[in-house]
């Protein structure tokens, strides 16, 4: 989560200083082909209270980005985030922001449709991903268009997968 505002080049800057009421869904799975996809779909109360009217204008500077990550671990994966004894070479988020180079991972602050501010207009983001709430009776202030998560690995093999939210 913390990442994000600089990947964002967002002005003023803003910090994450923690992630709070984390959801979290862990399971192991074995793939019979070499590439895992995952479809979904991100939703979030926070859009557009923590995207569109900071407290004192300018951009973004709150510290609420909800924020989801879909992290592998397993055979041949290594990566920066925690994973479970069994596969100790880390593990990989694999969602973000599709055609995103550097990679953005999916949050309130990087999928939005811009809107006013005391401190002006706050400018679209990666506005093509994003649908604003009560659409198809979908409770939520706002979330993405359907997503894919992508990753190759080795077929017959057991690899963890944690979904997280928070």
């Amino acid at each position: 989560a913390n990442s994000v505002p600089g990947l964002l080049s967002i002005t003023p800057p803003f910090t994450v200083d923690s992630v709070n009421n984390v959801a979290l869904i862990d399971f192991e799975f074995v793939p019979e082909s070499d590439t895992v996809e995952f479809r979904f779909v991100f939703g979030s109360e926070e859009y557009p209270d923590y995207t569109t009217t900071p407290p004192s204008g300018g951009f973004i500077n709150r510290p609420f980005n909800d924020v989801f990550g879909f992290f592998i671990s397993g055979p041949g994966i290594t990566g920066p985030f925690s994973s479970p004894p069994k596969f100790p070479g880390g593990s990989q988020n694999v969602a973000f922001i599709p055609g995103t180079n550097p990679q953005i991972p999916i949050t309130v602050s990087s999928v939005h449709n811009g809107g006013p501010t005391p401190g002006g207009a706050v400018p679209p983001l990666n506005s093509s991903f994003f649908v604003p709430g009560d659409v198809n009776n979908v409770n939520l202030n706002g979330f993405t268009v359907p997503l894919t998560a992508r990753l190759a690995v080795q077929a017959c093999d057991t690899f963890n997968i944690r979904l997280a939210i928070g």
